[in-house]
């Protein structure tokens, strides 16, 4: 975990791992069977990291209104990037539902609770924000209007920690961001998500 905080996921490797333990590097075959499952374990320590995160912050917002709440979600997850950017990059080794619940739904194994947890808090958040603009919160739409929001702030977030707004101060990138997580939340629709005219009902066209 450590190299993985200091170096990002290029830095871990079987010979590494083993030459900082110092034990051969065949050993680390009781632990792990290849580099892809050592990998996926310390993107399961980086995921487990980001989680406390977010817990941490939904309980401290308290009983905010929803908006605020789910704005202080993406910050978090924003500063957690900035603040361990080598170990954000190595949870991001974790593919697919494994990266987005923190297990594998493949397994036999139990899920991480905390984890499924975080889930359920966001999702009575979504529950919230669909009954605040009127409609059923139908959870059909809920990994839609996730994913409109998670590319928002992760889109932002690699920017910010890899791409051209890396060099600014982190005070400007806030500054940034804040229009950004507010235009995803007002973007989220629990009615018909994939519906481009929602908003602009006279374009319509007629065939539709």
């Amino acid at each position: 975990m450590q190299l993985g905080k200091e170096k990002g996921p290029e830095a871990i490797t079987i010979r590494a791992i083993t030459r900082a333990a110092g034990v051969s590097p065949t050993s680390a075959y009781r632990h792990f069977k290849d580099q892809e499952e050592l990998h996926d374990k310390v993107a399961e320590l980086a995921t487990d990291e980001l989680v406390r995160r977010l817990h941490r912050t939904t309980d401290e917002v308290g009983d905010l209104a929803f908006p605020v709440h789910l704005v202080q979600i993406g910050y978090a997850y924003l500063d957690f990037a900035l603040d361990e950017t080598n170990f954000f990059r190595c949870m991001l080794e974790w593919k697919a539902l494994r990266f987005m619940l923190g297990v594998d739904p493949s397994t036999p194994d139990d899920p991480k609770s905390e984890h499924l947890n975080l889930i359920q808090r966001y999702f009575d958040l979504l529950v919230r924000h669909a009954q605040a603009l009127g409609q059923t919160p139908d959870k059909e739409y809920f990994l839609h209007n996730s994913l409109l929001s998670w590319s928002a702030v992760h889109g932002f977030t690699v920017l910010a920690i890899d791409g051209p707004l890396s060099k600014l101060p982190r005070e400007e990138i806030y500054k940034l961001f804040k229009p950004v997580v507010a235009g995803s939340l007002r973007g989220m629709d629990f009615k018909d998500p994939g519906d481009v005219y929602a908003n602009y009902p006279e374009l319509r066209p007629r065939s539709e």
